[in-house]
């Protein structure tokens, strides 16, 4: 390690991967130990080289101390890495990392360090916390008694504190297992101990009928008790001439307030001692945490309030009392919460420095106690009490406790226990992140019941470990093993417990006014504003109106009751905003449905159930108000339909409250969603309930939302499947008003009909060339039986692929293991043409168990059936490949759509956003994607842009054939021959010869006749012919009166596959494969036959698709094409588009165009007119159930793709029976047809003619003049993929550089108001504003210690007169700083006006110049109304909020700014009062 190995990490390391909370000995002393490191290991921190040390030095000073921070500071990545030398830059990195890994290794191991325990440095962090604790009791004891008319028995007050300090410090350091801990009363339940004091003496005044001293006579009248103030006190209450007229009631007055104070107090120890045993003992800590935050914290910051309060009145509200105590007790705090400086030396002299000033200045004065009490700047003389007395006078004498008035503090006790609980459990949990101990919470809580319980015993008040002093106790010894810090303290708590407490009168009120301030700005500063970060804006306003009321009442209970009430609303609004859908409302063609389909039919499918279909996924409780959201949505979508006169066929049909995740409902939601399924049946919409576990649904059955059984649905997918059906029954329909519309389609239609009923090869053959090699050899049938019949198991390597024809196989996670136990929903269900257990093609094992649900039929390849046909016939084996694939991709498309609808829209709105009017739920439908989802891609800078949605492969595949049938109709291919002119067959390969043979013999062994001769049945016929792949659909819809022999049946297959040509087609055929054989040798190689087809026929054909067509019509002899083949090939090309030209044909027909293109439309009148019987509302429904790319298409128009995809969609995925397994004739091998010729030499011969007119046709010659002929005139481009809307264009260079903005008159004013950095005169000005604003602040505070009132009336108005033109000076300079600021607010970005002042800091400087105005206006006025006025001058504490600006260059400068914004408003609102 010392030579740079990094360490090990241990297991301590990896269980503490981030770096500790830093301690305070680690903050204190951090700068030895880090000269230390450098010392110890001096290899890795100086070999590293500049590198290392100055990432050292920047990260040493990027801290508050040198150690114990976080180490995740990065080094400067242009530190001079660039000058390295590269074989230098291994040997620096090396070092570099070392130095971080031996740093970070010091950083862990630093809470482990610690100084070795002693008795001087405990006796020394025992005297501190005595110090503190003793002041704080004497300040704890004055609090509870706070009244002057109480003073008598402040000194109780300490004593009962002090017991508390004596017994839980004992305790803790004896028992508990943080051995640093310090035991003590708190502040929290002292204030709550006041609140019962001052309630008991006023109960029992009352009782003895004694007159209170009334409220100060000089405060608002005009707000009466709002604004009161209960520090103003009659000085003859119990005293002078008032104590000899009611002697004996006085006596008794102070007798029962003693003895009840001791009782309530005693009471309240034990409750809670009590709680705190249960808490721990049971485990049950964690629920006390349920108490909302926003209320916890607002209750602290009223204890914060009440104890600066305490401050202010135990200062005499004197500014040259309690500034220097703020000024002292303050920071005091600050630096004990950052853990600056050495608490051994810090806490000492914060605590008696001030006493040694305070006597400094007397001594200096000449001034002795007895007058500093004569000059209110000491409390009254208290004289010492016995610790007994709270048995003699209080627990013991049972006549002198008040019950009743006990009993009036009950409201009270109850808001001390939730509040108390509250702040010991944060004490326990803080403990662990000031101090390097794990802290056993129910251990320790138990620890403080039991201690309460003496407590009792002693009758003082609650006590439990303070985290303060635990800190303060940790920081002087610097070990977190010795009690005996602990065990002094509590030794000297009990000395003055036991003893006296007449050391008290040696206190100023400095001193405990700066205890007090102490004490009470954590409250503030971490309750009040540091709750900012922690809570939300709204809780936040939670927090400042529940303070707000308590200090315009003064009293707790009515904080709790607005407390409550503001915590109820706020949490029905935000539960009510709380969306209790599960992403968002989903449209049908949104689901991720189990059916496996083709991707033209479940399009269709999708767009129909995108209207029909509504699922909404419930979640949580849903109540009153969050069930609005949901019943409105649905209700305003149904009125939305109806409103819009939108045709039944298009409107919403199911509305599915899917209940996976709902907790359950209450009866006010139960109602309405009574009311919404009546209303919705009534508007001939259903209503369903799906997967509501048993609780839910025998809640919904027993408040009568679910009625029937057909109300509701155990699984969403299974009723998915059945709408879905539905959907396609309905496309079944006007499949039938698409074939009336033209007789080529219904040609087409049938045929593929028949095609889907024969065979599963649909989509595995897209194109006809991959099938030449009749892939019936390489297969075998296979029935399945329903729940009988497993295709394949998990883990399952060796199996074999099915391919489904009929029927349905499942796919499941586990079958059940009896009868008894139900079926899981399955994975996903295929049908016709989807192949399962692909995983073999990988060999790759299963993952699923592949079941039977239907009975039916499949095709199974055996692993030695696959790699048969992948040896003879790659090219077949290569178009199952690639169509497995393809379903790959579809299938994880279908899985991840729902997921990927709601990933869309992954931050949901709450539920209001749903309800708008009637047009906005229309625009909420449309734009969020109800209907579909937006596909996006990403483009290479990294964003996304919208783009459309891809055409189905069927239909582009289509159109690819009615391009090619259009450009060989070009050529004038499809011209009839005349009738005496001659035409010509062309031969057909061998291996097409054989597919022939081998259906022959297939199905002629079916039936045989007298006659010898085998021949195939007539209602054979088509069925064979599809089964050698003839699928001409005058052909196979051929009606064939008697059988077929073999000569005839290949010579029909022959006629099917094979274009009859002319002479005169032959010869531009000659001239087409002369002017492609560029070296004259009289054959095309296979990229010369490629360029002839993407050249002039099929610009998107693939070169796998011409490697096929070039291997099947290879002769024996040669490996090229020579002219006689070439022709072969040209005329079966021509036989296969003829259905295509036949379909071009039929759609010119339709829309009545010979040169229609692929963008041409159609209008549902058009449509009507050439189609009979078809209306032209049954039009408009037949486009608008056909028009799956229009998601709010409203059947005007249709254009021509869609009308393509619906004449080439099959609705019907039955399927029949499977043929029987082929029979090779005999004598016959289908290798030999595909064995490559071993002469390459043979030549044919070309006769170089030419055509009159005619030249070798290239790329562009081909395209410009297929253009120029056809798309000019308004003809079809089609084959090609569409073109999206919007396309990237690339940035130039030169785009890229950007000139400097030059800024405008408003735009520089608002930089120079807003951004120092910007300009010099901008940081001059900055400067300048901030000098102005602690000015303002300096006056606004001085003012109270310098002016004071003389006997002159010309001195006063003087004097008085220049503090307030001081103060109208800087408002009205800030009231023109504020007005332009806002003038330019929106110079740089749209805002709106009114967003400036949202701003807090905006919204302070507009309260404190705002609130200068109405006292200008009342400054002379003494009329009443005016005088209402005067209160606005509280507004004037906004101004010290001023220093906030302060913050952008101090951290921690906004809480102290908070803090004395407090304090200086509750001296602003004494001042008004008096």
């Amino acid at each position: 390690r010392s030579h740079g190995a990094p360490k090990e990490p241990t297991a301590e390391s990896r269980s503490h991967g981030a770096p500790k909370e830093p301690t305070a000995e680690s903050r204190s002393h951090g700068a030895p130990k880090e000269r230390s490191l450098a010392e110890e290991r001096p290899g890795p921190m100086l070999a590293a080289g500049d590198e290392e040390e100055k990432f050292v030095r920047a990260r040493s000073q990027s801290q508050t101390a040198p150690h114990g921070q976080s180490m995740s500071a990065p080094m400067d990545p242009q530190d001079n890495l660039h000058e390295v030398l590269p074989e230098q830059l291994g040997k620096r990195l090396h070092g570099l990392r070392n130095s971080l890994h031996l740093l970070a290794e010091r950083a862990q191991e630093d809470g482990a360090v610690q100084r070795e325990p002693s008795l001087i440095t405990a006796m020394v962090a025992a005297l501190i916390n005595y110090l503190l604790m003793f002041g704080l009791c004497c300040a704890y004891g004055m609090i509870m008694f706070y009244e002057d008319y109480n003073a008598q028995h402040r000194a109780v007050g300490v004593k009962m504190n002090l017991g508390a300090a004596f017994i839980m410090g004992l305790l803790l350091a004896f028992k508990s297992k943080v051995k640093v801990a310090i035991g003590g009363p708190d502040l929290n339940p002292v204030v709550f101990l006041g609140f019962f004091v001052d309630t008991i003496s006023k109960t029992i005044a009352s009782s003895l009928a004694l007159d209170l001293p009334a409220a100060h006579d000089r405060r608002l009248s005009v707000f009466g008790r709002v604004l009161g103030d209960s520090g103003g006190v009659a000085e003859d209450f119990c005293s002078g001439d008032h104590f000899y007229l009611y002697r004996n009631l006085c006596v008794r007055y102070h007798e029962e307030v003693r003895a009840t104070v001791v009782f309530a107090t005693a009471l309240s120890s034990g409750l809670l001692g009590s709680i705190f045993f249960f808490l721990g003992k049971f485990h049950f800590t964690r629920y006390v945490t349920y108490v909302p935050t926003s209320i916890m914290e607002a209750f602290l910051s009223c204890v914060g309030y009440k104890v600066f309060k305490y401050a202010l009145k135990f200062c005499n509200y004197d500014a040259w009392q309690f500034i220097p105590a703020a000024c002292i007790g303050v920071p005091l705090y600050f630096l004990k919460a950052n853990h600056i400086g050495n608490p051994a030396v810090v806490m000492p002299l914060g605590l008696l420095t001030p006493l040694a000033i305070f006597y400094g200045i007397m001594e200096w004065q000449g001034i002795d106690v007895e007058r500093a009490r004569e000059l209110n700047l000491m409390f009254p003389k208290m004289e010492n009490v016995p610790f007994w007395l709270v048995w003699s006078d209080g627990l013991g004498r049972l006549d002198r406790i008040n019950f009743a008035a006990w009993a009036n503090t009950l409201p009270d006790l109850s808001i001390m226990l939730i509040v108390c609980m509250l702040d010991c459990l944060l004490k326990i949990s803080s403990t662990e992140n000031k101090l390097p101990v794990k802290v056993d919470k129910d251990h320790e809580i138990c620890l403080y019941g039991m201690g309460n319980m003496l407590t009792v015993l002693s009758g003082s008040s609650v006590g439990y470990m303070q985290l303060k002093f635990n800190v303060i106790n940790y920081g002087v010894m610097g070990n977190a093993q010795d009690r005996r810090g602990g065990l002094i303290f509590a030794a000297l708590c009990g000395v003055s417990y036991f003893y006296t407490i007449e050391h008290i009168n040696w206190l100023p009120r400095v001193f405990i006014g700066s205890l007090l301030f102490f004490a009470g700005t954590g409250f503030v500063a971490e309750n009040l504003w540091g709750s900012r970060h922690n809570l939300s804006r709204t809780e936040w306003f939670e927090v400042v109106v529940i303070l707000s009321v308590f200090i315009l009442s003064d009293q707790i209970l009515n904080a709790v009751a607005v407390g409550l009430l503001v915590t109820t609303i706020s949490f029905v609004v935000k539960y009510s905003k709380v969306s209790v859908i599960d992403g968002r409302p989903m449209r049908g063609g949104e689901i991720a449905t189990l059916a496996r389909r083709v991707p033209l039919v479940q399009k269709s499918i999708q767009h129909i159930l995108s209207s029909w279909l509504l699922v909404v996924h419930l979640k949580g409780f849903i109540f009153f108000a969050s069930s609005q959201s949901v019943t409105n949505f649905v209700r305003s979508m149904i009125d939305v339909e109806h409103q819009q006169w939108v045709p039944e066929y298009r409107r919403l049909r199911f509305v599915v409250f899917d209940c996976t995740l709902l907790d359950s409902l209450d009866a006010s939601a139960s109602k309405g969603f009574k009311k919404l399924m009546a209303d919705a049946h009534s508007a001939g919409v259903r209503i369903i309930w799906s997967h509501a576990p048993p609780r839910t649904l025998e809640t919904l059955k027993k408040r009568r939302i679910v009625r029937s059984d057909a109300d509701w649905v155990s699984s969403l997918d299974g009723l998915v499947l059945d709408i879905e059906q539905m959907a396609i029954e309905y496309r079944a329909k006007h499949q039938a008003w698409w074939r009336n519309l033209h007789h080529t389609f219904a040609l087409t239609q049938n045929v593929l009909n028949r095609r889907a009923q024969m065979e599963p090869f649909k989509q595995v053959f897209p194109m006809d060339w991959a099938r030449v090699g009749c892939p019936w050899r390489y297969c075998t049938k296979m029935p399945i039986l329903r729940d009988q019949t497993i295709l394949c198991e998990p883990g399952e390597v060796h199996g074999a692929i099915y391919l489904v024809h009929s029927g349905a196989v499942g796919l499941f996670t586990r079958i059940p293991q009896s009868e008894e136990e139900e079926w899981e929903v399955p994975r996903a269900v295929y049908r016709h043409g989807w192949f399962i257990n692909r995983a073999m093609l990988l060999q790759a094992p299963s993952r699923f168990f592949a079941i039977a649900m239907e009975d039916g039929e499949v095709l199974r390849w055996s692993e030695e059936q696959w790699w048969q046909m992948a040896s003879e016939r790659p090219h077949m084996a290569s178009s199952i490949q690639r169509s497995v694939m393809k379903q790959i991709v579809l299938d994880g498309e279908a899985r991840t759509r729902a997921s990927t609808a709601q990933a869309e829209d992954s931050v949901t709105k709450d539920d209001s956003t749903l309800l708008r009017t009637t047009s906005g739920v229309r625009r909420t439908m449309t734009s969020s994607g109800l209907g579909s989802p937006v596909r996006r891609k990403t483009c290479a800078e990294g964003g996304e842009v919208p783009t459309q949605e891809t055409w189905p492969e069927e239909i582009q595949t289509s159109l690819q054939g009615l391009a090619s049938a259009r450009a060989l109709a070009t050529m004038s291919f499809y011209e009839s021959p005349a009738p005496e002119e001659e035409v010509e067959l062309p031969f057909l390969p061998k291996c097409v010869q054989l597919d022939l043979q081998i259906a022959f013999s297939t199905f002629a062994a079916q039936e045989k006749y007298t006659l010898g001769e085998f021949v195939v049945p007539p209602e054979n016929v088509a069925k064979a012919l599809m089964y050698a792949g003839v699928f001409d659909p005058a052909t196979v819809m051929r009606r064939f009166d008697r059988g077929v022999g073999e000569e005839e049946f290949v010579r029909i297959g022959h006629e099917a596959l094979t274009a009859k040509l002319t002479k005169r087609q032959i010869s531009i055929m000659e001239q087409i494969f002369a002017s492609y054989d560029v070296d004259g040798s009289g054959t095309l190689e296979l990229e010369e036959l490629a360029s002839v087809f993407r050249e002039g026929l099929e610009p998107n054909i693939s070169t796998e698709e011409v490697a096929r067509i070039y291997s099947a019509w290879r002769d024996g002899e040669s490996d090229s094409v020579n002219l006689r083949v070439f022709i072969a090939i040209m005329a079966m090309f021509i036989k296969r588009h003829e259905k295509d030209w036949q379909l071009l044909q039929a759609m010119q027909a339709v829309f009545d165009s010979q040169w229609c293109t692929d963008t041409s439309t159609v209008s549902y009148r058009e449509l009507a007119q050439r189609c009979p019987g078809l209306s032209e509302a049954q039009a408009q429904e037949l486009i608008w159930a056909t028009d799956f790319r229009s998601k709010n298409g409203k059947g005007q128009v249709i254009d021509f793709k869609t009308i393509l995809g619906a004449v080439i969609t099959c609705f019907d995925d039955s399927g029949g029976f499977l043929p029987p397994p082929p029979r090779v004739p005999r004598g016959r091998s289908a290798l030999a047809v595909d064995k490559a010729a071993a002469n390459r030499g043979r030549r044919h011969s070309v006769v170089r003619g030419s055509l009159p007119g005619f030249k070798p046709l290239n790329t562009q010659d081909f395209v410009t003049q297929w253009r120029k002929n056809h798309t000019v005139a308004g003809g079809l481009v089609l084959g090609e993929e569409d073109e999206e809307d919007e396309e990237l264009s690339e940035e130039k260079p030169d785009a890229q550089l950007k000139e400097v903005p030059r800024f405008n008159l408003k735009q520089q004013l608002y930089y120079l108001l807003e951004d120092p950095n910007s300009s010099s005169p901008a940081r001059v000005l900055s400067v300048f504003l901030m000098v102005c604003n602690v000015l303002s602040v300096c006056i606004l505070v001085a003012h109270p210690m310098i002016y004071h009132k003389q006997e002159s009336p010309d001195y006063n108005k003087i004097e008085e007169n220049f503090w307030y033109s001081c103060d109208a000076s800087f408002t009205v300079f800030f009231s023109v700083e504020l007005f332009l600021r806002y003038m330019v607010s929106n110079a740089v970005e749209k805002l709106v006006s009114t967003h400036f002042f949202l701003d807090p800091q905006n919204a302070c400087d507009l309260v404190a110049v705002v609130s200068f105005y109405p006292e200008l206006v009342a400054r002379n006025s003494d009329t009443q109304e005016w005088r209402m006025l005067k209160v606005l001058r509280l507004a004037r504490v906004a101004r010290v909020g001023r220093l906030a600006r302060l913050a952008r260059h101090v951290q921690w400068a906004m809480p102290v700014i908070v803090v004395f914004t407090v304090i200086w408003f509750i001296y602003l609102k004494h001042v008004e009062l008096e």
